[in-house]
């Protein structure tokens, strides 16, 4: 037996309902599939999808770590790769400690969070391996959304919607004073949001409610043709998920700065239309040839006090109001005879191509083949 590559040990927890959770899964499924010997030691109660994965006898020299810092859970000789995610221009003051400390080499899944491993200080290797997903199940397999309930949409409906957890960072006071300011009643049109609260102090439903209530206060104060949204803070499987992206017709995210952006890339995936803030994250592969990257500027990052790793020493973006208003108008008149939108439409394939389980345990496979790693196999 003469292996190409190192054996792996992977750390991680796919049983949660989180980005992480969401990662790990994906990743192992593309290491598991790759030529790569594993042995995966997951946290959390398994569900039995540990059970799915290749398994190995071999033991590991490499221990990949698939979760934010501290990495220093484990002692052992191995080599030792962090993969994590971040959306500000610089790390937390402890993550960069850690990673210094801890990692000989970092995955990152884009160049923002390169670069704030740079400015860290990390001086190992830093490899570029963007998160895969699966592909959406066919369209015929896809049931209307029990997210609607009693609201009746038919086909005519221009359907804006988002999926995010309710915090600052997603940006969704621009999204709904956008949508408030440029829309009436009068406009065939609605948002659906599928959100999920912060669970920590004060940042629960009833921040939602009143925040929601704060902006329709302040947008139509002398106005009694607010346009309709319908909110859903339900947990939704996977295959509903899907089907809000199947039936909709543009996904709108004003974020601040994404890690990676799960919801948007598997917009990306049902080629639907995108506005979104272009920074960090997939938004890195997205601009006017098969999107609507929305005009921001780089600002402190605010209103984060909740989260000990945000400060106001790190910088996000600020999606531009106006920006956003004038792309959602332009999707919304145009989503019926416009060339341009579906070309861009069209050039999403070569994003989803990009990004599929497939290509990553290639990626794998090519980045654990080079020079540095043939003293762990």
């Amino acid at each position: 037996m003469n292996p190409s590559h190192p054996t792996l040990r992977v750390f991680g927890n796919p049983y949660r309902y989180s980005g992480y959770g969401n990662a790990t899964r994906n990743l192992a499924k593309a290491i598991s599939d790759s030529a790569v010997d594993a042995k995966f030691v997951f946290s959390g109660k398994d569900s039995g999808y540990s059970s799915s994965l290749a398994k190995t006898s071999r033991d590991p020299s490499v221990d990949l770590y698939i979760q934010t810092p501290p990495f220093n859970k484990h002692s052992s000789n191995n080599y030792k790769i962090g993969y994590f995610y971040w959306e500000a221009d610089v790390l937390p003051k402890l993550w960069a400690r850690d990673i210094c400390k801890s990692l000989d080499e970092v995955w990152v899944p884009c160049e923002l969070t390169k670069k704030s491993c740079l400015l860290a200080g990390f001086r190992g290797p830093i490899e570029i391996l963007p998160t895969p997903a699966e592909l959406p199940p066919e369209p015929s397999t896809i049931q209307i959304p029990s997210v609607y309930q009693d609201l009746a949409l038919s086909e005519s409906v221009f359907k804006f919607y988002s999926i995010f957890q309710w915090n600052e960072r997603k940006g969704y006071n621009k999204l709904l004073r956008a949508y408030y300011e440029e829309f009436s009643s009068r406009d065939n049109v609605i948002l659906i949001m599928k959100v999920n609260p912060v669970i920590h102090s004060g940042h629960g439903m009833d921040k939602i409610n009143r925040d929601i209530l704060k902006i329709r206060s302040l947008v139509g104060r002398n106005r009694s043709d607010l346009p309709k949204i319908f909110v859903s803070t339900d947990f939704l499987e996977k295959d509903v998920i899907h089907s809000i992206h199947h039936s909709c017709d543009a996904f709108v995210l004003p974020h601040r700065g994404e890690g990676w952006g799960m919801p948007i890339h598997d917009a990306i995936n049902h080629k639907n239309l995108i506005i979104t803030t272009k920074y960090g994250g997939i938004t890195e592969w997205l601009d006017e040839t098969n999107s609507f990257p929305i005009s921001h500027s780089i600002v402190p990052v605010s209103k984060m006090d909740w989260n000990p790793w945000y400060s106001p020493y790190q910088k996000w973006a600020s999606p531009s109001l106006g920006s956003l208003k004038r792309l959602m108008r332009f999707c919304f008149e145009n989503n019926n005879n416009n060339n341009n939108l579906s070309s861009r439409r069209e050039n999403l394939d070569k994003i989803i191509n990009l990004f599929t389980i497939e290509k990553c345990s290639k990626d794998i496979e090519t980045i654990l083949s080079k020079k540095r790693f043939k003293k762990h196999i």
